[in-house]
């Protein structure tokens, strides 16, 4: 009887935590990024996200990437394969957990059921369960450390989780410096570990120093500017999702008695580190500004952290006090994936753009969003010759469908100078040295904007970036461009593509768009994958 409760409490989770993936599905924007890298790199054209031009690391997950080229060089879908791997990693998260609270820790049913509950019914972890980025397997990674580091210590795989946190992420040498520093605050063995971090941090930099040129990853170089400012946002990042997720505050509540002093000495020890590793996570997120993607990516390491501590907090509770947490934490979980809590949105440290969005629906947005930049792609790859060159802001599905181009991006994750400009004032958060697309004139790119527009009345929003090219004398070089996508699923109004492009023929150019100005409806169409489309 006992067996099979253990059983069924296991597979709630799982099943529980894969229904949340499935309710969520999405592949990121970001992540196409990591997968032109990599398709790159398996096409033999080395670690690079352009064609021309030197390497640049646009990219922070190097082991991912290395994956993902495996991946593809056996013929896989990267958009298909990889959002398997992650719900792969956060299902095994889930099961790790299960594992710890049972046999590492001998904790009892129920405050075993209250851990679980905080990570398999998470909204965050169920976003990023099949996004396709390294998030979930970072926080596998930094819980799988500190499971053979400070609950049961076994070397081998210390050592192995401590390298793979090391090169899932650029600030991965950090995460694996705290980890083993709990470690040896916890008073585990920690010779083993420590040498695989020096190892693998030194063989990782060795590699960039030679293939880059540089000590410091691009990516770091364009989303990290810290002052006064940009912690104030971190902090309002942490408190805006603390709010958003608000289960975690039951976690904590019941993690107080063993942080007070009650329980037994390991207990504490295990539960102070534990701790010390989630405010690590938290302690990032302040330091770089915060993140402007939903239900909190940059906390994910956390969530498994508290978990464990609330579980180790209620060990001695009075039964009735840990049925109370269990409830709170399934009626706040359940409340965070209805989008049904009181007082949201609280996400005033996007800025004013998107501060009005619930968690779920920036998560939606994101998700929307890819199907839009999709056929931005697709419409660039066919009306444009290879080895032309585009200006982009999004740059990760755009990219990945305009194969044969190049990209100069506003946000200077592969454009050098952007990333190394000054923060004028604070943006999007990762975003803080943007700008805009006539930053770029000089360079004469081939594209120098691209955008799908909506509906047939288009001249009330398109003339003013006619103007503008008029205004800057440019309209010998640029005309505006229009060419006709699928309709719209939901409404059926005409959709277009339109872009600034680069012309040989100005005159001709600019009058076919004042042509199609007047009959959009009669443009030429450019033919996209009708799958691409959200279904409404």
């Amino acid at each position: 009887m006992r067996r099979a409760v253990e059983g069924g409490l296991l597979v709630a989770a799982v099943g529980l935590h894969a229904a949340l993936v499935r309710r969520y599905w999405f592949v990121c924007d970001d992540a196409y990024i990591s997968f032109r890298y990599a398709r790159m790199w398996a096409g033999g054209e080395g670690l690079r996200f352009n064609h021309a031009g030197p390497p640049v690391e646009g990219f922070s997950n190097p082991l991912w990437v290395a994956l993902e080229a495996g991946l593809h060089a056996a013929g896989l879908s990267l958009p298909v394969v990889m959002p398997l791997v992650c719900l792969l990693c956060s299902t095994l998260l889930v099961v790790g957990l299960a594992w710890v609270l049972r046999e590492g820790l001998a904790l009892p049913l129920l405050p075993r059921a209250v851990g679980l509950l905080l990570v398999a019914a998470s909204p965050a972890l169920g976003v990023w369960g099949s996004s396709g980025l390294e998030s979930m397997a970072l926080a596998l990674g930094v819980f799988g450390a500190f499971a053979t580091l400070v609950v049961s210590p076994r070397s081998g795989p210390a050592m192995a989780f401590i390298a793979a946190v090391v090169l899932l992420r650029s600030e991965g040498v950090a995460w694996a410096a705290v980890l083993v520093g709990v470690a040896a605050l916890a008073r585990r063995p920690v010779r083993g570990p420590l040498l695989a971090l020096i190892v693998t941090a030194g063989a990782s930099l060795a590699v960039r120093l030679w293939w880059f040129g540089d000590a410091m990853g691009n990516t770091a170089v364009a989303k990290v500017a810290p002052s006064v400012d940009v912690f104030l946002r971190g902090g309002a990042y942490v408190l805006g999702n603390l709010g958003a997720t608000p289960a975690v505050l039951v976690g904590l509540v019941a993690a107080v008695g063993l942080v007070a002093g009650r329980g037994e000495r390991d207990d504490r020890v295990i539960g102070l580190a534990a701790l010390a590793v989630a405010g690590a996570a938290v302690g990032e997120a302040i330091a770089v500004g915060g993140d402007f993607m939903a239900f909190g990516r940059m906390l994910l390491p956390a969530w498994p952290m508290v978990a464990l501590v609330a579980a180790l907090g209620l060990r001695r509770a009075p039964r009735p006090a840990t049925l109370l947490a269990l409830g709170l934490v399934g009626l706040l979980q359940g409340a965070a994936v209805l989008d049904a809590l009181p007082g949201q949105p609280l996400a005033r440290f996007r800025g004013p753009e998107f501060s009005a969005l619930s968690e779920t629906g920036m998560w939606r947005r994101e998700r929307d969003q890819v199907f839009v930049l999709t056929e931005v792609g697709q419409g660039l790859a066919a009306t444009t010759s290879p080895g032309s060159v585009a200006v982009a802001g999004a740059l990760g599905v755009v990219g990945w469908e305009a194969a044969d181009l190049d990209f100069v991006d506003l946000y200077g994750l592969v454009t050098p100078d952007v990333a190394r400009r000054e923060v004028v004032q604070l943006g999007l958060p990762g975003h803080d040295k943007a700008v805009d697309h006539w930053y770029f004139v000089d360079r004469g790119p081939d594209v120098l904007f691209a955008a799908v527009v909506v509906g047939d009345a288009l001249r009330a929003p398109l003339s003013p970036f006619a103007r503008e090219l008029q205004r800057r004398s440019l309209q010998a070089v640029y005309a505006p461009s229009l060419v006709r996508l699928l309709p719209d699923t939901a409404s059926g109004q005409p959709r277009f593509l339109f872009s600034l492009r680069r012309t040989e023929t100005p005159q001709a150019a600019w009058d076919a768009f004042g042509v199609a100005l007047d009959a959009p409806v009669d443009v030429p169409a450019v033919q996209i994958d009708p799958a691409t489309q959200p279904a409404g």
